[in-house]
C-alpha cells in the first residue's frame, strides 16, 4: 500500500464523504467522519499524533484517548473497539489458522482480531496444516498473504527495526 491521498479522496467520495463542514471536517448525513483511536502507551502518542494529522487533512476526525493498557486488551479481545493500533509480528513457525481462519472471525478472545473471513484463506490454511515441507509452506503463506492483504483487514504504520533488552546485574 502506497501513501496516496488523492486515492484515498476519491475512495471517501466513493462512498458519500465528499462535502465538508466549515472545520474542515467530512460530513455525510449531518455526522463528522469521526473515529476514536483508544491506546494503552503514552509513548505511541507522538506517533498517533502524526497519523492524527494525516487524518485530518483528509477530513477525518481522529480522536486520540489513551486508556489502561489491561482495560484496552479486554476491550480488544471482547472486540469493543473500532480502530486499534497494534504491533503484530510473526512466530518462527507460523501458524496461519490462529489468526486468519473464518471460523474464529465472530468469536471473541483469539487473534483473528480483524473478523477476516475468506474461504480461499481457510483452503491455504488446511493446506498448511497437511504440508510439512517448509518450502511448500513457504509459498502457501505468501499466496495467504496475498488473498489477506488486498482486502486490507488491516492498516501498515510505524514500526521500529530493533529490539530492546533489559537485565538487571544480581550478581555483580
Amino acid at each position: 500500500m502506497r501513501y496516496n491521498p488523492r486515492r484515498a479522496a476519491k475512495l471517501l467520495k466513493r462512498a458519500g464523504w465528499e462535502v465538508r463542514n466549515k472545520d474542515g471536517w467530512l460530513i455525510k448525513d449531518g455526522k463528522i467522519f469521526e473515529i476514536t483511536l483508544e491506546y494503552g502507551s503514552k509513548g505511541f502518542t507522538r506517533i498517533h499524533k502524526v497519523i492524527k494529522e494525516d487524518m485530518k487533512k483528509a477530513g477525518i476526525k481522529l480522536n486520540l484517548k489513551l486508556i489502561d493498557p489491561r482495560t484496552l486488551i479486554k476491550k480488544v479481545n471482547e472486540r469493543n473497539f473500532t480502530l486499534h493500533y497494534k504491533l503484530w509480528g510473526a512466530t518462527i513457525f507460523p501458524n496461519p489458522a490462529t489468526r486468519w481462519a473464518s471460523q474464529l472471525a465472530d468469536e471473541k478472545y483469539n487473534n483473528n482480531i480483524p473478523g477476516f473471513k475468506n474461504k480461499k484463506v481457510d483452503a491455504l490454511c488446511e493446506e498448511y496444516d497437511r504440508t510439512f515441507d517448509r518450502e511448500k509452506q513457504k509459498k502457501i503463506i505468501k499466496k495467504m498473504d496475498a488473498i489477506i492483504f488486498k482486502e486490507y483487514p488491516y492498516a501498515l504504520s510505524w514500526y521500529t527495526d530493533f529490539n530492546r533488552f533489559l537485565f538487571v546485574n544480581k550478581f555483580g
